[in-house]
This record gives C-alpha cells, structure tokens and sequence, in this order.
C-alpha cells in the first residue's frame, strides 16, 4: 500500500499492525501520523516500520494500546 500524500510505502502486514497498536486513533490521528512517519523516514532514510510509528505517535500524543516488542 502507498500512502501517495506523503509518497510513504506501508505493507499490509504493516497496516494491520499498526491498527492493532492503535485502535482508537481517528482519521486526522493517522494522517498526521503518516505524514510525520514519512518526514522521518524520509530524513533517515529508512523503511517504515513499527518502531518507527511508535516513535513518532509520542509527538503526536497518542496512546498505543499494544507496543513494539523489543529485541
């Protein structure tokens, strides 16, 4: 899946990840939270991930019901 506002490639697996840490996130939660994920990503250059959507939740303040597992 491609997110073409922010030019951000999210898998499905990653969807459904993301979903499950945040249920109760809004439709303007996840687009802020998209383009912010894609300004990172971008900057870093890296691939979006989990890791890095919890990251970047904590500017937006939301609440992340499941977090990532560290390894």
């Amino acid at each position: 899946m491609r997110v073409d506002q922010f030019e951000l490639n999210v898998d499905a697996i990653l969807v459904d990840e993301l979903v499950e840490m945040f249920p109760t996130a809004t439709g303007r939660d996840i687009k802020g939270l998209a383009k912010l994920a894609a300004k990172f990503c971008h900057q870093k250059k890296v691939k979006p991930t989990t890791e890095v959507f919890q990251r970047c939740s904590t500017f937006r303040g939301m609440d992340l019901i499941r977090p990532v597992a560290q390894a």
